[in-house]
């Protein structure tokens, strides 16, 4: 019977501190074929080598994305879910319920109250408990609370299009990193996708926005490690 279990992530600092096993280090290059190879390598960690690790200090490590587009940012979102899904098949077909709108909706189904009354009583919480964490794990709360009008705005388009996101990302298998795609196998790893001889590209916004969507033929290339990194 499928279950959802707890697993890790590690980051570099978690890296750096078990980087005294030779194993570990010698097995490094087994992880480049996958885009989510922090998580596979925290995977290896607790699992191959038996090795628990826990957060050792409050620093909190910050992910800077930088400015992007809403096609960037939808397609950033759809890439992780389709990686994910092929990792934490069972936690990731769970995700909708995870989110704000559809626990909403499920709340104002149940509940013996008016449904608008519970739909506003439900966001207000759940927003409130979202700010709660952002403002404790930013470096400058006061910088963020500057821009409030900006990030409300941005949350309420996040929490909107959690759904739409999760349905696309669950359509398709293929992904763009560092503008080259790829597919992503059942096993979690990445294979790059060569387009055929011939091949034509969809015309027009709307067929190559679904053309992200599909996952259409092609041969696969193995994912190459940046020797540069």
């Amino acid at each position: 019977m499928p279950f959802v279990a707890c697993a890790a992530l590690t980051t570099s600092i978690t890296l750096e501190a078990t980087s005294t096993s030779p194993s570990l280090i010698t097995g490094l290059p087994s992880f480049s074929p996958y885009l989510a190879e922090d998580n596979m390598l925290a995977l290896s960690l607790m699992h191959q080598l038996k090795t628990r690790h826990v957060l050792a200090s409050h620093d909190v490590a910050l992910n800077h994305i930088g400015a992007m587009s809403f096609a960037d940012y939808f397609w950033r979102r759809v890439r992780w879910i389709r990686v994910r899904k092929e990792m934490t098949k069972v936690a990731t077909l769970l995700e909708p319920f995870t989110e704000s709108v559809v626990v909403g909706a499920l709340v104002a189904w149940a509940a013996p109250f008016p449904i608008w009354l519970t739909l506003i009583g439900h966001f207000v919480g759940w927003a409130t408990v979202d700010f709660l964490v952002l403002t404790s794990l930013a470096p400058d709360p006061a910088a963020e609370l500057a821009e409030l009008p900006h990030l409300i705005l941005a949350y309420a388009a996040r929490e909107l299009l959690a759904l739409p996101v999760w349905t696309v990302a669950m359509l398709g298998s293929d992904v763009v990193w560092r503008g080259r795609r790829f597919r992503v196998l059942p096993d979690g790893k990445a294979k790059e996708v060569q387009e055929p001889v011939g091949a034509t590209r969809p015309r027009g916004r709307f067929g190559r926005w679904c053309h992200g969507v599909a996952s259409g033929g092609g041969e696969y290339t193995s994912l190459q490690r940046d020797e540069t990194s």
